[in-house]
């Protein structure tokens, strides 16, 4: 089945046990991509132990508690594997979003943007 280059994808770059993850094709990850990018960002926490994965959040503008849960639950999948979940680049708007929920508490959010 031919993937459709404009869909919303997950661009990885891997170094060792870290792996930066860009957001190619979308600007909002809402309920109408939520399926696809949360079955690829649930697929980030597979492999080895350990393994350390930095979202890069430069182009999100914005983004929905369908998201949240997808980025929640690979939080839990690479924490139980003795990973970690880091949190870049995010907009005030979407450090916002964090902010209200509380995840800012649970999730690794980097300064800067």
């Amino acid at each position: 089945m031919p993937t459709d280059v404009n869909q919303p994808r997950l661009e990885l770059s891997t170094n060792g046990d870290r792996t930066v993850v860009r957001f190619v094709n979308c600007t909002n990850l809402n309920e109408y991509n939520a399926d696809v990018i949360g079955r690829q960002l649930l697929a980030l926490g597979d492999g080895q132990p350990g393994k350390k994965v930095t979202l890069d959040l430069s182009p999100i503008e914005y983004l929905t508690s369908t998201v949240l849960g997808h980025i929640v639950a690979l939080h839990k999948r690479l924490a139980m594997a003795r990973g970690r979940l880091f949190i870049e680049n995010a907009r005030p708007t979407v450090r916002n979003i964090f902010h209200i929920t509380l995840l800012d508490q649970v999730l690794d959010i980097q300064s800067g943007a």
